[in-house]
This record gives C-alpha cells, structure tokens and sequence, in this order.
C-alpha cells in the first residue's frame, strides 16, 4: 500500500495552478490523497475555494499547523494552539471535522502534547519544494 500526500498548500484553483493540476490528475486517475493545509496560507477565497473543491473531490483534509513552526521548538501551549487553530480553520472551509492527521516534525514534547492525534512524517522528501528537476525526484522515489 502507498499513500500519497502533499503539504502547504493553497494554490487556487486556476487550472494552472500546481494544486490544482494534482487534484486534476489525481480524480481522472480514480485515486485520493492527503493534503495536508497550513492554516495561515489559505489566505483569501480562491485559495478556500480549492480545500473546498479537494474536500468534495474525496481528498482527505488535514492538518499542518497554523504557521508551520518547527514544532519541536514550542512549548506545549504553542503546540496545541497551532494543531486546534489549524483544525478550527479547516473545519470553516469545509464544514465539518477534518481529518485528525497532523504532519510535521515531531519529539516527545509534540507526542505528549498531542498524544490523541495520528502524527505522520514523510519516508520520502522528494525536495519538490527545493527546485528540484522531475528527474531527481524520480530518481530519489526509485532509489527509496
């Protein structure tokens, strides 16, 4: 089994942009995927309208913090504040619970603090995010 999933996120939804071309391919393909949002970039109505449009296409909606923090710098206030913040703001996109996933990096003052929440880490950063050619990134995900 694969999951397949992407962070940070929005884009908007111009068909030219690069989150929407995933959640295109992505639905004429037949599969879903985790997108995991940062709260504070879904910052104007385009970039709600396409959680929104990833929510009603099956994706499932879920969590990476308010300000993608390096979480295990905060305290334990700080961490649960951007885990609640992040939910709260994803659940008025898409009226109703995201999912409970949390995706960042993690210590054991992360795991304690949110010791009810599923955290996931990557096995593979294909460095996308990095100016990374398409070849390198297959590359690295062949090699794994």
């Amino acid at each position: 089994m694969v999951a397949i999933s992407f962070d940070d996120g929005a884009a908007g939804t111009s068909e030219s942009a690069s989150s929407m071309r995933i959640l295109n391919a992505l639905n004429k393909s037949g599969f879903h995927s985790t997108f995991f949002y940062v709260a504070n970039w879904i910052n104007n109505s385009d970039k709600e309208a396409e959680v929104k449009k990833a929510y009603s296409m099956g994706m499932e909606i879920a969590n990476h913090t308010v300000s993608h923090p390096d979480l295990t710098q905060k305290s334990s206030s700080e961490i649960r504040s951007e885990y609640d913040n992040c939910a709260a703001k994803l659940k008025s996109i898409i009226g109703t619970d995201p999912s409970p996933l949390l995706r960042l990096a993690v210590n054991d003052t992360v795991k304690s603090t949110l010791s009810n929440v599923p955290m996931i880490t990557c096995s593979i950063d294909t460095g996308d995010w990095n100016s990374t050619t398409k070849d390198q990134m297959v590359n690295k995900i062949k090699s794994a």
